[in-house]
């Protein structure tokens, strides 16, 4: 997981240090959210995982806003998410890590924005089932919908539909653990 989140970093600083003086009127926007609840799929079969509690981790995103003069409602980002899913069993938990890109637009009004997005990545089962299934890739397509209370700051509600199967090892069972992820979080201008 370090290494995703040393490549996603530097991808990040690579894209202010190098875009950004491209672009002399753009801004940066940085965007910080929690995730707050995950609803799994049910599997072919009818089975579905239960969490244990909400999940933890964190989404991030940096944005660069007025980008190429389009205005400040229009954007670009690039960020990762990384959070944990307790299960029932509470011996095991699922970790989902991502890497995405996105794009601002406005939507009704100057107050609110929206931002459609992907990202790639990868789920892994951690706990003491670890050795029994593959880290396996997801992939997510999210929305999110923003509404400025400043003109340095925005409350941000996002709503992300996760893929993923793990793959069991020594056979092709697949465990179903893709489902709808609901964040919240705060964007700040600079």
């Amino acid at each position: 997981m370090i290494g995703f989140i040393k490549k996603t970093c530097v991808i990040l600083i690579g894209f202010v240090f190098f875009i950004l003086p491209a672009t002399a009127s753009a801004n940066i926007e940085v965007l910080f959210q929690a995730p707050v609840t995950y609803y799994f799929f049910a599997a072919d079969d009818g089975e579905t995982l239960k969490a244990n509690s909400n999940p933890s981790g964190f989404l991030g995103s940096m944005e660069l806003t007025d980008f190429a003069g389009l205005g400040k409602n229009y954007s670009f980002g690039l960020g990762i998410d990384y959070y944990t899913i307790p299960l029932e069993d509470q011996i095991n938990k699922i970790t989902y890590s991502f890497a995405n890109v996105h794009a601002r637009f406005p939507f009704f009004s100057d107050l609110l924005s929206a931002r459609a997005g992907i990202g790639f990545g990868s789920t892994e089962i951690e706990g003491i089932s670890k050795d029994s299934f593959q880290k396996t890739e997801a992939t997510q397509f999210f929305g999110k919908i923003g509404l400025d209370f400043s003109e340095e700051a925005e409350l941000i509600l996002s709503l992300h539909n996760v893929f993923a199967q793990i793959k069991k090892k020594n056979n092709s069972t697949l465990l179903e653990a893709g489902g709808i992820l609901l964040s919240l979080g705060l964007g700040m201008k600079f």
